[in-house]
């Protein structure tokens, strides 16, 4: 069987596509699959990339010329948000029958295509699909996160060790962090919190970010980590702080308490739904943000707090929902 992957990676767009991309091509390949994604991406997405069999092609400007490379597949599945409507249906009313369809939504985007909609967003539900057409069924929430290969051996882990004190936290805002959050994070902080070592996560696409004082034994910036690196960063973290996106469900999946940020309205999902389940949620837009984070933080910081909030994303993700994806799909009719 063959899989191919549609989506995007760019400093604009974000870098989350294709690292939920990449886990499905992985779950795909593990269960003996040859795998190809045709995806639009810049130089900093080769951190997500390497290794894969891809072609760095605009398939959404050229999809007519998108149709040889798939139609040679069995399983197709799409990750953006530039296509429109009219570029998926000529890509999908002019492949062979046989070939499944899949799309990955975060907000019910689109009246898909027939096909398989998969949104592992904890705040998914069949509802906000109620005025799709056409023949559709759905994967719904975070059974079928879509994380990477690092995370499938978490499967059967139990809460997390939790520490008395908070030591190390763990701050990350995205790949391009377009609202420069991360620069108001550590200041407010940094600042009330002076017995904390704060490890911070610049993702490829951000430009507007500035350094503090790299003689601040406190701040460790990291850049350009792999997926496996960013695991470990996580793991060894007593407290993170996020936006609330796909690295929510990697925070989840190791079990350790979080808190979330909103910071793009395609996260919103995301945050009711992590909210409902007890996860403190910040909107990062906010005017008051720096002193709600300050009065947040302080409240997660005591033992009792943070097992509790372990306890909740441990209990929500299943690590290997990418490996779910693809059974389920390949046994569908």
């Amino acid at each position: 069987m063959r899989a191919t992957f549609l989506t995007e990676g760019t400093s604009q767009t974000g870098y989350g596509h294709l690292s939920r991309i990449k886990s499905l091509y992985q779950a795909a390949e593990s269960l003996g699959m040859d795998c190809f994604i045709l995806a639009n991406y810049d130089a900093n997405a080769s951190i997500y990339m390497n290794g894969l069999n891809t072609k760095n092609f605009d398939w959404k400007d050229q999809p007519t010329e998108s149709i040889a490379y798939i139609n040679n597949s069995n399983l197709v599945f799409f990750d953006s948000y530039q296509v429109g409507i009219e570029v998926l249906r000529e890509i999908v009313s002019n492949s062979v029958n046989s070939i499944k369809f899949a799309y990955i939504d975060d907000f019910n985007r689109l009246d898909y295509p027939n096909g398989i909609i998969i949104n592992y967003s904890i705040g998914s539900n069949l509802e906000m699909y109620e005025n799709q057409s056409g023949r559709k069924s759905y994967l719904l929430g975070p059974k079928y996160a879509l994380l990477a290969r690092d995370y499938w051996q978490l499967l059967s882990k139990k809460s997390s060790e939790i520490r008395e004190k908070v030591e190390t936290v763990l701050i990350t805002f995205g790949g391009a962090d377009n609202a420069n959050l991360t620069k108001v994070a550590l200041e407010t902080l940094v600042k009330n919190f002076p017995s904390i070592v704060f490890e911070v996560i610049i993702g490829p696409g951000n430009t507007s970010f500035e350094f503090f004082p790299l003689n601040n034994e406190r701040i460790r910036f990291n850049r350009a980590l792999s997926i496996s690196d960013m695991k470990t960063l996580i793991e060894r973290s007593d407290l993170c702080l996020t936006a609330c996106g796909h690295t929510t469900y990697e925070i989840a999946a190791t079990g350790r308490p979080m808190i979330a940020i909103l910071t793009a309205d395609n996260q919103k999902l995301n945050a009711q739904g992590w909210k409902a389940e007890g996860i403190p949620v910040l909107n990062g837009l906010d005017s008051n943000f720096s002193d709600n984070l300050a009065e947040i933080f302080k409240s997660t910081l005591p033992i009792e707090v943070r097992k509790s909030l372990s306890k909740i994303v441990s209990d929500s993700v299943d690590p290997s929902g990418a490996i779910n994806v693809v059974r389920t799909i390949v046994a569908s009719n």
